[in-house]
């Protein structure tokens, strides 16, 4: 196996679902810690956990200030909580790998491609992710 493509197994590899369902690369600002009530029903469900989790937030923040970061991360959160992918801290570490890995992987094209551009071309590259 290529040895770049033996980074994908596991956590880096799941990312790509992530990628290809929600058709974006995530950043920093798409990863919300649970909040204190998050993770008291976390515990009533589950159990305690075992380390930090995340929301992670499929939307374009791009030219957005903190604030209005923050109101609409609030509101996609009440809206689609159930929906939205948990991860740990390790798996965001692992997702924010996956997309520098893939940026890099489809560099040939142009600066501006979009994300599912990029996704795209990557899947052609590496069918073995579809």
């Amino acid at each position: 196996m290529d040895p770049t493509l033996s980074l994908l197994v596991g956590p880096l590899g799941q990312s790509f679902r992530i990628f290809k369902e929600y058709g974006m690369f995530p950043k920093n600002v798409n990863f919300f810690e649970f909040s204190d009530e998050l993770y008291e029903r976390y515990y009533k469900v589950i159990g305690m956990p075992s380390c930090k989790l995340f929301l992670f937030v499929p939307v374009d923040f791009t030219g957005k200030t903190e604030a209005e970061i923050e109101t609409v991360k609030d509101q996609y959160i009440i809206e689609n909580y159930k929906e939205l992918p948990t991860v740990t801290e390790i798996e965001k570490r692992e997702m924010l790998k996956a997309v520098e890995f893939v940026l890099k992987m489809t560099e040939s094209l142009p600066h501006n491609a979009s994300d599912q551009e990029r996704i795209t071309r990557f899947l052609n590259l590496y069918p073995m992710f579809e």
